[in-house]
């Protein structure tokens, strides 16, 4: 009994280091993208470093936000006419999951999306609402944040400052 209650209590520590640990890596402007915890259609992880020394547009989201599949579709066609500048992966923070696979190919959608599913992405980068892009630039910085979506957003020129950063 004593050994049990010795374990559970070491496993608890652990798990609250462990997580606490989480919390140290926050999204900030001008620092190093903090990692995402994102995984895909087939619970494949989708990680910054598979992208290393390519800028890459975290665009989070909401299977019911309307501005988010707006914004998502911009990117899509931005991501067809210039394939090799820039990254996007879609980052989705519902807490229910969905057929990620299924509703991606009904909206056309080719870029990587993928589940937060723990939240822990969310937490990092300080999600609150949807949309909401950061934008990180080949070495693997934040150059920019920005929330919302306007239909006269102009997403050539934060692809065009990506590359020059």
């Amino acid at each position: 009994m004593l050994f049990h209650r010795i374990w559970v209590t070491a496993c608890l520590l652990a798990s609250i280091f462990i997580l606490s640990g989480c919390k140290e890596e926050v999204a900030k402007v001008g620092a190093s993208a903090p990692s995402i915890a994102v995984f895909d259609a087939q619970k494949n992880p989708i990680k910054l470093s598979d992208f290393k020394g390519k800028p890459v547009v975290l665009e989070f989201w909401s299977v019911t936000c309307g501005s988010c599949l707006a914004m998502m579709a911009e990117w899509e066609k931005l991501t067809k006419s210039r394939p090799d500048d820039v990254a996007v992966i879609g980052i989705n923070i519902d807490k229910k999951e969905f057929d990620l696979e299924a509703f991606s190919q009904k909206q056309g959608f080719t870029f990587p999306l993928g589940f937060d599913q723990l939240g822990i992405t969310q937490e990092r980068y300080l999600i609150s609402v949807t949309p909401t892009t950061y934008f990180v630039n080949k070495k693997g910085k934040i150059t920019k944040m920005h929330v919302g979506f306007a239909i006269n957003m102009n997403l050539n020129k934060y692809v065009d400052e990506l590359l020059i950063n």
